[in-house]
């Protein structure tokens, strides 16, 4: 009578345990009961020797037709083979979880497959070093990651366009005031490097509430997106534009000459002055302050004997510079404000 193949008992002698569990193979069981590809090939040339039923279901093949894996695979999966899988069983005599693609007969063109393999290299000292494959398909685990692919494609698409949204203003398409002071900042690092000067611009439309009140707030939102659009026709591409408020825009950019900074506030002014917006009137009234100025700004000391030293503004924090050209221009817009509006104070 046949012994039992026992497996497990040696495992469950070492671990101590009384009962020993035995598996007898069942009777006729063939490899063609297999639902994957279990096929034996050689090391030289990988010519195949033996396969089971799955195995020509799977490459179309029949048993009468000589054949190597090789010829079955795609070139990038012979690549894999003969500079990784191959040199892998003679290093360690066994691989597992290798993906590779077939190249099966269509009914137009070749179709591909993707599997998964493992192999067991099986060396003796008389006959030629065989490896036993198994191959089962992996159509169902490509599906699923291209789907999670799909899915984090999508979701940082929607990322993208969240943290877009979030800097955006919904009406006009402009950087909102969250954007502004971010960018403004990387701007003001920017000329830190290159030692320009940095020049804020703050632009209020003049009596815009009047518009709201007079013709309602559509005419007002038309006024609102025209004015963006003629700011953008004046400011260069890599200017930082946005509307911060209501009826309040800025502008950050960096300049060669300061005085340039002026130049543009009254080319902005014009543009919004010279034409109608809506069928109306408009103009806008504009702070300009400058980064210069803030170096420049240290009150003389009265009791000193030598001329006080202008302390070096890009060394204070980003934030702190931001600030204090937003003062400036704030303080500036309200003083052409109050001299009748239309406007550009650039000083004083």
């Amino acid at each position: 009578m046949t012994t039992p193949v026992d497996p497990f008992g040696a495992a469950a002698e070492r671990a101590g345990t009384s009962a020993v569990r035995t598996q007898v193979a069942p009777a006729g069981l063939s490899p063609d009961a297999f639902a994957g590809a279990l096929f034996c090939t050689s090391l030289r040339g990988l010519q195949l020797l033996h396969a089971n039923s799955y195995f020509y279901q799977l490459c179309q093949q029949t048993s009468d037709m000589p054949v190597t894996l090789s010829a079955l695979m795609t070139p990038a999966a012979n690549i894999m083979l003969d500079t990784y899988v191959i040199p892998l069983l003679l290093n360690q005599g066994y691989c597992e979880e290798i993906q590779l693609t077939l190249l099966v007969a269509g009914s137009d063109a070749p179709r591909r497959l993707p599997v998964l393999v493992n192999a067991k290299l099986q060396q003796d000292n008389t006959d030629e070093p065989l490896i036993y494959w198994l191959m089962t398909l992996a159509t169902q685990r490509d599906s699923l990651y291209q789907q999670l692919v799909d899915l984090r494609n999508a979701l940082e698409a929607k990322a993208d366009r969240l943290e877009q949204l979030s800097q955006t203003d919904e009406l006009t398409g402009m950087l909102n005031r969250r954007a502004f002071n971010s960018r403004s900042q990387a701007l003001l690092n920017q000329r830190q490097r290159q030692g320009c000067a940095a020049v804020f611009l703050l632009i209020d439309i003049d009596f815009f509430k009047r518009v709201n009140d007079s013709f309602g707030h559509d005419v007002g939102d038309r006024v609102l997106i025209e004015v963006a659009q003629r700011l953008k026709t004046g400011c260069r591409s890599h200017d930082v534009v946005a509307r911060i408020g209501g009826e309040e825009f800025a502008v950050m950019l960096l300049l060669e000459q300061p005085a340039q900074g002026q130049q543009l506030a009254e080319k902005i002014r014009r543009l919004i002055a010279d034409q109608p917006i809506a069928g109306l009137p408009l103009t806008v009234s504009i702070g300009v302050a400058c980064s210069a100025e803030l170096v420049s700004a240290a009150l003389p000391d009265s009791t000193a004997t030598a001329p006080p030293v202008a302390p070096d503004t890009r060394q204070q924090p980003l934030q702190s510079q931001f600030e204090q050209l937003y003062k400036l221009a704030d303080r500036r817009l309200y003083q052409a404000k109050a001299a009748g509006r239309n406007q550009v104070v650039a000083a004083g």
